[in-house]
């Protein structure tokens, strides 16, 4: 039986063609090796250089280590405490830059007379809080209580009210002229509120309301903007907190949102970065309620 030729290919005829694929092919081997010395090369150097910037953080570490074994006990001590107060005049230069350049956000005293002695200090430990974020976070906020009484202002100054930055007013908001010449700027935050919250803006004023209510008193935060004439807006909680129940945020943490949503652009990362992970929904949870708002 014979075996069947194979048919002849066009290169096998043609030499000057099969001489072009011998050429490329050659080229191209060349290239291919030429792009791997390249990388290996790229490589080693980027590990090189990788290890020049850790040696030379290691050397500096054990630089600062042999001079500071130099030390006396007093002087070790005296040091630290130096560097502590450093770190406080920094936090609270950078706390003092927010209160003058930051987001403005507003915190109504006007519900005192509806709380309780219990509810009252837990409002003054939030704005302490408060008050301590602000000085480490990267962006602070401009923050400024109106409706203040002395009774209030004196609780607050016991619990360090002198080391903070904020402004405080007596008066109602309207009566106070930097914010009553910007009232169409104000956005009164309320859960009870139709419109929600895609973004913050920062030349808008965001009023938050200095209520801590064990019971829930609903609507009072929109009665009290529509009372002032202000437009109310609310955050996505829905979207992104698994709340079994109507439960308002603490204070702190809304101000922490406003603030982290101003740099990120971004409201899933800002509750995932603010929020306790216990309150937040699984992300199977997340999609639908997306969905079920489309």
């Amino acid at each position: 039986m014979e075996i069947p030729k194979k048919p002849k290919r066009a290169v096998d005829t043609n030499p000057i063609l099969k001489k072009n694929i011998i050429v490329c092919f050659i080229l191209d081997q060349k290239k291919l090796k030429r792009e791997a010395r390249a990388q290996n090369i790229h490589n080693k150097k980027r590990f090189n250089t990788k290890n020049r910037t850790k040696r030379k953080v290691i050397e500096q570490k054990q630089e600062r280590l042999e001079i500071f074994k130099t030390f006396t006990k007093q002087e070790e001590v005296d040091l630290y405490l130096e560097a502590e107060k450093m770190q406080k005049v920094e936090r609270l230069k950078n706390a003092k830059k927010g209160l003058e350049q930051g987001l403005k956000v507003l915190i109504d005293f006007s519900y005192e007379g509806d709380m309780e002695p219990k509810e009252i200090n837990s409002l003054c430990l939030q704005i302490c809080i408060c008050c301590g974020w602000m000085k480490k976070i990267q962006n602070p906020v401009s923050l400024n209580l109106v409706n203040c009484n002395e009774i209030l202002e004196e609780r607050l100054f016991k619990m360090g009210l002198k080391n903070w930055a904020l402004n405080i007013f007596k008066k109602d908001i309207m009566e106070i002229d930097e914010f009553a010449l910007r009232k169409n700027d104000m956005i009164y935050l309320s859960p009870d509120s139709n419109d929600e919250l895609e973004s913050i803006e920062e030349d808008k004023i965001y009023i938050i309301g200095g209520l801590v209510d064990r019971t829930i008193r609903k609507y009072a935060s929109l009665i009290r903007a529509k009372d002032l004439g202000i437009r109310t807006g609310k955050l996505p909680i829905n979207k992104f907190m698994a709340l079994t129940r109507r439960k308002p945020l603490n204070i702190d943490t809304v101000v922490l949102l406003l603030a982290d949503m101003l740099e990120t652009k971004n409201w899933e990362k800002s509750f995932l970065k603010v929020c306790p992970k216990r309150l937040l929904l699984p992300e199977e949870e997340k999609k639908e309620e997306m969905e079920d708002e489309r």
